[in-house]
């Protein structure tokens, strides 16, 4: 097994925002919503919508996909100019939405970069727009993320070796012997979540919680 303290190089952690490049065609191709800012979810938009799909840009801890609760949906989405009120109306509409239809965390990017890292995985457009559809059709198997709290892909059809790791991306991690990495990952990426989220005054409590941060113990061994 490798030594997980040889080398002290991390990738950069946290999401950013996943602006006007390469994204899933969520309205095209399964009539979904693909929100990448607060303003992306009002109710016409949402109404119309097969699904939302929150896309984020990530080249470290996120999952490709993920179901998500609205808290999260909005945590994801919401800076410090958008302001509380924005967030709150943002919260009612995403409820409101999570009651008839999936709201999915959509990612871009890396699983465990960077690039030159062992077990980096850059997700290519087919495995998204494969999962997008699985998705739709109710046909991924999904499980508890300990880590984050929403639910990964415990299976999805067509998904096998690394691409399959990738969908929880502990385990890829785990592979590449950088179970170390992984946990100081998470940790800041709840930090750094809560940071940005506390300067917003005012924000709903239910926001604040989504971020994960402080960490509170849960028992569970990373490999469970």
């Amino acid at each position: 097994m490798a030594d997980p303290y040889a080398e002290r190089t991390r990738a950069p952690v946290g999401e950013q925002p996943a602006g006007d490049g390469p994204a899933p065609e969520l309205s095209a191709s399964h009539g979904g919503l693909a929100a990448r800012a607060l303003a992306d979810l009002d109710p016409a938009r949402i109404g119309a919508a097969a699904l939302v799909g929150i896309v984020v840009r990530d080249e470290t801890l996120l999952p490709p996909i993920a179901r998500i609760g609205p808290e999260f949906g909005v945590m994801l989405l919401v800076r410090p100019p958008d302001g509380a009120r924005g967030a709150a109306v943002a919260l009612e509409q995403l409820d409101s939405a999570a009651a008839e239809k999936p709201v999915l965390m959509v990612k871009q990017g890396l699983v465990g970069g960077p690039a030159e890292r062992e077990g980096a995985l850059a997700l290519e457009p087919r495995l998204i727009d494969d999962l997008l559809d699985a998705a739709g059709r109710d046909r991924i198997e999904w499980e508890e993320d300990p880590d984050f709290g929403y639910e990964v892909a415990a299976a999805a059809p067509g998904v096998s070796g690394k691409e399959a790791d990738a969908l929880c991306p502990r385990l890829l991690y785990a592979a590449a012997d950088r179970v170390y990495e992984h946990a100081e990952a998470v940790a800041e990426l709840k930090r750094q979540r809560h940071r940005r989220i506390s300067e917003i005054e005012g924000i709903d409590p239910r926001i604040v919680a989504a971020t994960g941060w402080p960490i509170e113990p849960t028992g569970q061994s990373w490999k469970e």
